[in-house]
């Protein structure tokens, strides 16, 4: 598996994560496939795949639960990555939401704590104070947003010097790229990590109208399309992608660290030639911007 950065810092992180959202739950707690998600978790940091992203709110804390028990005795081995929710962004809610997130996983402190989703109601200086408190304390080590507007997300950089602000999370796969031309631009300019989910369309790829065309690349170059697919996103400086866990099981966990594989020349030039023409239609690409992207 290779790695990059966290940011400015010296954490080395995988370009491929896990994303958890759906394991144990969505947003009501499941128990019906414990014991099956947590050998699954445990199984993909075996493999290299150490980042793991998940949130208070899925599967009602169950989520959390879940991977505390997956990771108990490796936690060394792991970056931990966690967010609170919206409503919970006050000063002493997001302490408490930080307090709840460490006994579920159970662990001493999480790695990069997240604001969930923006809350215009709250001062970011009131959000940004509890977690600065939360640094100092020890309980988390690094501060990052999700699905933040870019103004804001430029507010919070120009404003918010402690705690250190690492990272912006968003969605970002082949069919919805909004991210790309200004949020991925911003965090390579600014020296932030970008962490792309649902990288594989929450498996919606499948649908899409020229998937036959990304089959027939994948059997060419001897891979699968979710290769392809995550490879053309880590390709992205600064980009990591958190797939969700559970889409790994059958299509990914056997071939993962092939991903270390750079694309060849040769399949780029492929894919130029036979993609162009479909790409510039399907994202109204002008003539000569694929080169941006492969």
């Amino acid at each position: 598996m290779d790695f990059l950065n966290l940011a400015a810092t010296s954490e080395k992180i995988p370009l491929i994560g896990l994303g958890t959202m759906g394991l144990g739950g969505y947003f009501l707690k499941d128990s019906s496939r414990d014991q099956e998600y947590i050998n699954l978790i445990r199984n993909g940091v075996e493999l290299g795949l150490t980042f793991i992203d998940t949130a208070e709110v899925y599967g009602a804390g169950h989520t959390e639960e879940l991977i505390g028990k997956a990771i108990n005795k490796k936690r060394s081995k792991v970056f931990l990555a966690s967010k609170f929710s919206p409503e919970h962004s006050s000063f002493h809610q997001v302490v408490k939401s930080c307090e709840y997130s460490l006994k579920r996983l159970q662990t001493d402190y999480i790695d990069l704590y997240q604001i969930h989703w923006p809350n215009y109601d709250v001062p970011l200086d009131e959000i940004f104070f509890a977690l600065e408190v939360l640094v100092k304390k020890g309980k988390i080590r690094f501060v990052g947003v999700c699905n933040f507007p870019l103004s804001w997300a430029k507010e919070v950089l120009k404003r918010i010097k402690n705690p250190p602000f690492c990272s912006i999370q968003d969605e970002f796969n082949l069919l919805n790229r909004t991210a790309e031309k200004q949020v991925i631009s911003f965090c390579q300019k600014n020296q932030l990590t970008f962490i792309a989910y649902s990288p594989l369309d929450q498996g919606k790829f499948k649908d899409y109208k020229h998937y036959k065309m990304l089959e027939k690349i994948a059997k060419k170059y001897q891979k699968s399309v979710s290769q392809i697919i995550l490879r053309w996103i880590i390709n992205h400086r600064n980009v990591i992608a958190i797939p969700k866990a559970s889409s790994l099981k059958k299509t990914l966990l056997p071939s993962i660290l092939k991903l270390t594989v750079r694309i060849s020349n040769k399949l780029i030039a492929f894919l130029k030639q036979r993609l162009l023409m479909y790409l510039q239609h399907l994202y109204q690409l002008l003539p000569g911007a694929i080169e941006k992207f492969i």
